[in-house]
């Protein structure tokens, strides 16, 4: 009976003396592979997290810390695990396979952390989720109908500011002899360059390639997404 218990002992011991080393580095890199899916970029993880757990932001990273990372307490694990919608067993290294939280088995007074959950907040969640999506682009207001109907007068854009030349045809934000303006930019078959507005009623300008590698073309950045809001 003594040995039995005494082996039992032993071999408690021997798993948590397993688990305990990888258990706060194998959460920390878990975490932020789930967060990079996600789409939320490096700058926005410890708001991120202090936003959804209601916690401090200097106790958020402790846990995102590479040097002596910390470990969420139970309540923050268990809403992250339900926002990102992981199990939690694979984020605590219980499992080795990757599976996704069972929402069909979600108490009902849990569900409403889920992230398709409907909210009172709406505007609060539509916020939420356009900072997501801007994270790593500045956002602009686009002035004027020169790109109508593609991106209307007053609407946001988001661009990549770490384009600074042509990176093939696309919609571009630049300035020409000084002016800023947001215009389809194409290379033509002659090797000349065409400044479009989406707007038909404005006439294209062509370049040489003398002219676009000058002063007077400097591209800011590409523009990857607009938001429209429309009336039905």
């Amino acid at each position: 009976m003594g040995q039995d218990l005494m082996g039992r002992e032993a071999s408690s011991a021997t798993i948590v003396d397993d688990g305990e080393p990888d258990l706060k580095p194998g959460l920390r890199e878990r975490l932020l592979a789930e967060l990079d899916s996600s789409g939320i970029a490096a700058g926005g993880r410890v708001r991120f997290l202090s936003a959804e757990t209601g916690r401090a932001p200097q106790s958020v990273m402790r846990w995102l810390s590479q040097k002596s990372p910390g470990l969420p307490d139970l309540r923050s694990l268990a809403i992250l695990c339900l926002r990102l919608e992981i199990d939690a067993n694979w984020m605590l290294g219980l499992v080795r396979a990757r599976r996704p939280f069972p929402r069909e088995r979600v108490k009902p007074a849990l569900r409403r952390w889920l992230p398709s959950a409907p909210s009172a907040n709406w505007m609060g969640q539509l916020d939420f989720h356009m900072d997501r999506l801007a994270q790593g682009y500045d956002v602009y207001l686009m002035q004027g109908d020169d790109m109508a109907p593609l991106i209307g007068d007053g609407m946001p854009f988001l661009v990549d500011s770490n384009v600074s030349q042509f990176m093939g045809n696309g919609i571009y934000f630049l300035t020409l002899q000084g002016i800023s303006m947001v215009r389809l930019l194409e290379m033509r078959t002659d090797q000349t360059f065409s400044l479009r507005c989406a707007n038909e009623r404005y006439r294209e300008s062509i370049l040489d390639t003398a002219a676009a590698a000058g002063p007077a073309l400097q591209i800011l950045g590409k523009v990857c997404m607009a938001f429209d809001l429309k009336r039905f």
